[in-house]
């Protein structure tokens, strides 16, 4: 065995190994994080909101009413 081939062989190694190492990553189940660390700073504690919130209507705005058209004569 020559120096070529040992460095070919460390090297497809290495390569299995990142990728056996990546899949075992991808093929972990995923972790909830805490309520508070998604959070923004500043937030109220969830027993601080109100337990009925006024429910918010849409807004519409009034358009002016459409002036009749004319029709023509005859």
């Amino acid at each position: 065995m020559n120096r070529r081939q040992v460095l070919q062989a460390s090297a497809s190694a290495t390569t299995a190994g990142l990728i056996a190492g990546g899949a075992a990553l991808l093929g972990r189940p995923a972790q909830a994080l805490p309520a508070q660390g998604l959070a923004p700073p500043g937030a109220l504690h969830e027993d601080q909101f109100p337990r009925h919130p006024h429910p918010l209507r849409p807004v519409r705005a009034r358009l002016p009413a459409a002036e009749p058209q004319a029709q023509p004569m005859g």
